[in-house]
């Protein structure tokens, strides 16, 4: 997995695809850690916890960034994130292979990796501090660290049987928690990731029989979540797609009228795949209603991800299906804390 510091709440799939040399990969299905973790199907699989964004691959990628040095896709993801903590961590069990690689404010900070089949070992800058713990309690001999346990009195371990300990122990160093443990149920089970797979033939965006390009007029619903006196209210919505290709695109959306209509421009990106769409919606600013049921400007500094899923319906010439909002996000102990806010959507295209 690559996990990614995210502060400014980055949400861009398809933009983070296209950094990671993935343009041609397409939305699948929702899926969970435990599920992705090592899918095997050359699939990438991203989610989002702890202020972190994670992304799950087939090593199609990670390879490319257990080096010393920073790499093309490396690069990619320091100039979307050029601040940020970037850590990438990898095992495989068979080999006993584990490695990892942190890159910092655009730096390369730490890469270690070894393989016990072909004796490979890379070792490159200072021991990061989750690192030191494991090896203050090994010792050398014969020019060999080794670790041994009281549980285990016989028995001794070399380094490359230290590979849970390192890579998982690693990789809390960002996600708050170890994933062999129970304190990763949360994480492992119940955080959404969305799945993407290589397109079978990238023709197809081009034979799609929808044309995305021009006005489109819709409506959203407000959900259960905003309570009886919202749920089912009603927001009419036109959104203008001016730039579409290679079953990408972009553009903007405006509300007409409705309750809590937010009349800013907001900017729209997301993606096409036979009949199924996806995209993001991002306000300049994002409205609430206060205790005396006032509609003002939402005051936190951490903007909502505001996502748009659907179908399209060949009969009635439309898109319709889910939204939902995460909003008020914030770190709680070992994981994060976030309401989600949901509703339905449509919008059929605008031929006049």
């Amino acid at each position: 997995m690559i996990i990614i510091q995210n502060p400014n709440n980055f949400s861009d799939e398809n933009l983070l695809l296209k950094h990671l040399g993935l343009s041609d990969y397409v939305y699948k299905e929702n899926t969970a850690l435990d599920e992705c973790i090592f899918p095997g199907d050359e699939s990438i699989s991203i989610g989002y916890f702890n202020n972190n964004i994670i992304i799950c691959d087939d090593c199609q990628v990670i390879d490319n960034l257990m080096t010393e040095k920073i790499g093309e896709i490396e690069s990619q993801l320091v100039n979307l994130f050029p601040t940020s903590e970037i850590l990438s961590v990898a095992c495989i069990s068979t080999t006993n292979y584990h490695g990892y690689s942190l890159t910092k404010n655009g730096k390369k900070i730490r890469t270690k990796s070894l393989n016990a089949d072909n004796g490979f070992y890379a070792d490159f800058g200072e021991l990061i501090e989750e690192e030191k713990p494991i090896y203050t309690i090994s010792e050398t001999v014969d020019g060999k660290r080794i670790w041994k346990y009281q549980a285990l009195p016989n028995e001794v371990f070399y380094e490359d049987q230290m590979m849970e300990d390192f890579t998982f122990g690693v990789a809390k160093r960002l996600l708050g928690v170890r994933i062999d443990t129970e304190e990763s149920d949360l994480l492992m089970e119940e955080v959404v990731f969305k799945k993407y797979i290589k397109s079978i033939n990238n023709s197809s965006y081009l034979a799609n029989p929808i044309s995305m390009h021009g006005q489109w007029i819709g409506q959203f619903v407000y959900g259960p979540e905003y309570g009886d006196e919202m749920h089912g209210e009603k927001v009419q919505f036109s959104l203008f797609i001016n730039e579409f290709s290679s079953g990408q695109f972009n553009g903007t959306s405006v509300d007409m009228e409705g309750y809590c209509a937010n009349m800013d421009t907001a900017i729209i990106k997301g993606f096409v795949n036979d009949d199924f769409i996806s995209f993001t919606k991002e306000y300049p600013d994002y409205l609430i209603i206060d205790e005396n049921r006032q509609i003002i400007k939402d005051p936190s500094t951490i903007k909502p991800r505001l996502n748009y899923e659907g179908h399209y319906d060949l009969h009635s010439k439309s898109f319709s299906g889910q939204w939902e909002l995460w909003a008020n996000e914030e770190l709680s102990g070992e994981g994060s804390i976030v309401d989600i806010y949901t509703g339905t959507w449509e919008m059929t295209k605008d031929d006049q």
